[in-house]
C-alpha cells in the first residue's frame, strides 16, 4: 500500500505575515484523515502575542482581539504542534501541507523558542511540489485555491486553517493517483 491509501496528517498554519524568521501562527489545523474520511481534526486559534497586521487579518479574517480572546499561547501551540508531528512521524504518517516550506520553518522557529528538541518530521507531502511534477508546463497559478479548482477539489472557506489542510491532502491524494 501506498502512502496515498493510508493515513495522513493535513497541517496548515495561518499567520502574522510572510516572514519566516519572525511570523507566527493565528491559528494551527491538524487533520488525521484517511482516504474518503476525516477521523479527527484540531483546529483551533493562536494569540499570537502581538498585533496581527491587517493585511494578514484581510488574508484569514483573524483579528487581533479574537485571537487574543479565543487563541491558546504560542508555547501550547508549540507543544501540540510538537506533539502531533512527532506522533504522525513515530508512526509512519506522512504530513501533508501545501507550500509545506512555509509551515515546517513556522513551526521550526516555535519550537526553537520554546526549546522543545529538534524533530524528525517524517514523509512530508506538498500538492504543490506534487503538481509542479505532474504538470510541469501548465500555466498559470498554482496556490491553494487554484489548484482545488484544477483538480476539482472542493475548498470551502479558503484561509481557514482546516479548510486549507483538509483541501491540502485530498489534493495530494487526487494528484498522486
Amino acid at each position: 500500500m501506498g502512502w496515498r491509501e493510508g493515513p495522513l496528517l493535513g497541517f496548515d498554519l495561518e499567520t502574522t505575515g510572510v516572514d519566516t524568521s519572525r511570523d507566527v501562527p493565528v491559528q494551527v489545523a491538524l487533520i488525521w484523515t484517511l482516504p474518503h474520511e476525516v477521523l479527527s481534526a484540531d483546529s483551533f486559534l493562536v494569540d499570537p502575542g502581538r498585533e496581527i497586521p491587517v493585511e494578514a487579518v484581510a488574508i484569514h479574517g483573524i483579528s487581533t482581539e479574537r485571537a487574543r480572546a479565543e487563541g491558546r499561547s504560542l508555547e501550547e501551540t508549540a507543544v501540540r504542534l510538537h506533539v502531533a508531528i512527532a506522533d504522525a512521524a513515530a508512526a509512519g504518517v506522512p504530513l501533508v501541507a501545501m507550500n509545506a516550506n512555509f509551515d515546517v520553518t513556522i513551526a521550526e522557529g516555535l519550537f526553537e523558542r520554546f526549546g522543545l528538541p529538534s524533530i524528525e518530521w517524517g514523509a512530508l507531502v506538498d500538492p504543490l511540489v506534487l503538481d509542479r511534477h505532474v504538470d510541469r508546463y501548465r500555466r498559470g497559478k498554482r496556490c491553494l485555491d487554484a489548484l482545488c479548482t484544477h483538480y476539482r477539489i472542493r475548498l470551502r472557506n479558503a484561509h481557514g486553517a482546516g479548510a486549507d489542510a483538509e483541501a491540502a491532502v485530498s489534493l495530494a491524494r487526487r494528484i498522486a493517483y
